[in-house]
């Protein structure tokens, strides 16, 4: 009898959701953004000016320091190797997107997002909200306590997380209290 209430509050969550991701995505443009111009100037580095400080102290005829010969030489590599690095990172690439598809790999991502140093309080205040709007939601529309733990904890996004609302919905199941 509350169908038309449930789905209320189902387009209200999505819509806090949705704001919560653009809000997400929004901040990292800006990190993302500023990895990509100094990937683009290390890489310009590499190629433009190594090679002048190696022609430099060539001319003055005096031996290259330790650290600028590390330099020179991964420098020499990157010109020449280029699209070995290219394929190499296309692979990593493609081998993470399929690492990620599996259930270890899920499990993983899980962790690292917990774990971020920057972004992990971010990622838990999602994750908890996103479970407390939706048992919220499941509660009102008269769902049972342990389904509805059990439901929210899917809608999670986090293996990790849900694992632990399981546990926690399997404890009370056994009389322990929710808190």
């Amino acid at each position: 009898g509350t169908l038309d209430k449930s789905l209320q509050r189902l387009a209200v969550q999505q819509e806090k959701d949705a704001n919560m991701i653009s809000k997400i995505r929004g901040a990292m443009i800006y990190p993302a953004i500023v990895l990509a111009v100094i990937v683009v100037v290390v890489i310009f580095m590499m190629i433009a000016v190594v090679p002048q400080v190696e022609g430099l102290y060539r001319d003055l005829g005096k031996p290259l320091p330790v650290l600028t010969q590390v330099l020179v030489a991964i420098s020499n590599f990157v010109m020449n190797f280029w699209w070995l690095i290219t394929v190499v990172l296309g692979l990593a690439v493609w081998f993470f997107m399929q690492f990620r598809k599996t259930d270890v790999g899920q499990k993983w991502l899980s962790m690292v997002k917990l774990r971020a140093p920057i972004f992990s309080g971010l990622f838990l205040r999602l994750y908890n909200a996103r479970f407390a709007r939706i048992a919220q939601m499941l509660l009102s529309a008269g769902v049972p306590m342990l389904d509805a733990i059990n439901i929210s904890a899917e809608a999670v996004n986090n293996i990790v997380l849900e694992d632990q609302f399981k546990q926690a919905a399997t404890m009370v199941r056994s009389g322990k209290p929710l808190s």
